[in-house]
């Protein structure tokens, strides 16, 4: 410490600054180290616990037509070219609720 003492003004300014400069890029290096760390965490999260929502969503859409097409066959009981076409959009929407489902498991 008595060295550092003898040292002229202008010494002792760069130490000061240097050190000051060394402790900036310490903390810039975690910083950076930091950032790259969540950057990699949120695109796992947005691809193993967003992007499968999607699915999610669309088999609840199908879900409420078939509850939709189920009510409306009881409905339209006694005509039967429309009960046709209600079935036909019945297994087509269970099909697609059945895809989505499993599409989602699977994520």
């Amino acid at each position: 410490m008595k060295k550092f003492k003898n040292y002229s003004i202008s010494k002792k300014l760069i130490t000061g600054f240097l050190t000051v400069t060394l402790i900036m890029l310490l903390v810039g290096a975690v910083g950076l180290l930091g950032m790259a760390r969540i950057d990699a965490m949120d695109t796992y999260m947005y691809q193993v616990k967003t992007a499968p929502m999607n699915d999610l969503i669309l088999a609840i859409e199908n879900l409420y037509q078939i509850k939709s097409d189920s009510r409306d066959m009881v409905i339209q009981t006694g005509d039967s070219q429309k009960l046709s076409e209600l079935e036909k959009n019945y297994k087509t929407q269970k099909e697609e609720f059945l895809n989505h489902a499993a599409a989602y498991k699977i994520h």
